[in-house]
């Protein structure tokens, strides 16, 4: 071990006056404080886009398609069209409208996806949870729905509730209600309805913008093509925004608590101008002076990075255990958030907080060789 950081690590333990003892707790539990938030808040920021991300491409369309001009002609080339591009999974033909449902005076709007094909044979309508809670509807019961036929004018129909969703998005749950298409023409008197629009699976969801150009390029005019990523992206966007603001935040508090330990330094020099003395006369380099400190002050910033890595860990590890993370799912979409800290966003964190510590240390520093070793003898 190098004679200068013995000194460091012994004189970082040994007794020195309160008002260096209350510094160095200061910038300690500063930078503690502050690698410790960083981190809770990239660990709500991954485990929200897990959680989004998770739910909306399992209960989601990957791409969504709609059809200008839809017919029951074209529809079924359409469809094996796009089955042929690579990297679809699926192409399932639906159609959304928009409806309005009413059940013992409760009035409430839902996004009314009819799904062509055998969904489930002999089902009537699947409703979102949340839906059914707003209007208090359960399996068994019956609901009347509105919506806009072709000629404009609304049709109103009778459905009974066979199935209840919870998809976790509350955006779908306040809103969904499934249909089969042979259902949906009878119960609304349509005959012969056609796909309107084509939601598409892919096999690996992440290479949507990719996938998704090849289809827009196959389907030309006439056809819109939007992928769960633009769908989406206003909340991204947003999330995104509020984790910058955190991070600057948090950011401000190391530097503050760098200068913590700048001035634990200041006043560490100061309390030992007399060894500093001794090991100059005795013939110690300024450099080797120069060290000491540096490592001293490198292992207060050490010292707090690794108690706020442990803090934001076990504050984590509290938080999914308890499940003190939730939020306003009318909002966000997901009401209760798995916190999930990197490791790599970790490291990340612990090298940008030892960066921005690291100026703070040079500075009180830096006046060590100014000292002459006959005047400090002299005044002491």
């Amino acid at each position: 071990m190098p004679f200068e950081l013995r000194f460091a690590i012994r004189n970082l333990f040994s007794g020195r006056s309160g008002l260096a003892r209350l510094t160095t707790w200061a910038a300690l539990l500063g930078i503690s404080f502050g690698v410790a938030c960083l981190i809770i808040v990239q660990a709500i920021y991954d485990g929200f886009r897990t959680g989004v991300e998770e739910k909306l491409l399992a209960q989601t369309a990957h791409i969504k398609i709609d059809v200008e001009k839809p017919t029951a002609v074209s529809g079924k080339l359409v469809e094996e069209a796009f089955a042929r591009i690579e990297g679809v999974d699926s192409v399932a033909p639906v159609s959304f409208h928009s409806s309005v449902v009413v059940k013992d005076g409760k009035s409430g709007y839902g996004l009314l996806r009819v799904d062509y094909g055998e969904r489930n044979p002999g089902s009537e309508v699947s409703i979102g949870s949340e839906l059914g809670k707003n209007l208090g509807v359960g399996v068994g019961e019956t609901i009347r729905v509105m919506v806009e036929g072709a000629d404009g004018e609304a049709k109103e129909g009778q459905l009974k509730v066979t199935e209840i969703v919870k998809t976790g998005l509350f955006e779908y749950d306040s809103q969904l209600i499934r249909i089969d298409s042979d259902v949906f023409g009878k119960t609304f008197e349509i005959p012969n309805p056609v796909p309107t629009s084509y939601v598409v699976g892919l096999e690996n969801p992440l290479d949507v913008i990719s996938t998704a150009g090849e289809i827009r390029k196959i389907a030309g005019p006439g056809y819109t093509v939007v992928d769960w990523r633009n769908a989406n992206r206003p909340l991204f966007e947003a999330l995104r925004l509020e984790r910058r603001i955190a991070f600057v935040v948090f950011a401000v508090m190391i530097f503050l608590a760098s200068l913590g330990v700048a001035a634990t330094l200041a006043l560490l020099v100061n309390e030992r101008r007399m060894d500093v003395a001794i090991l100059r006369a005795c013939g110690a380099a300024g450099s080797s002076l120069k060290l000491m400190f540096l490592f001293e002050g490198i292992l207060i910033g050490l010292a707090g990075i690794v108690f706020g890595v442990i803090l934001g860990y076990l504050l984590c590890f509290l938080g999914n255990s308890l499940g003190l993370v939730n939020l306003p799912g009318e909002i966000y979409s997901i009401s209760q958030i798995e916190l999930e800290p990197g490791f790599s966003s970790t490291l990340l964190i612990a090298g940008g907080a030892l960066i921005v510590i690291l100026p703070s240390i040079f500075f009180p520093i830096s006046k060590l060789t100014k000292y002459n070793p006959a005047e400090l003898f002299r005044a002491g």
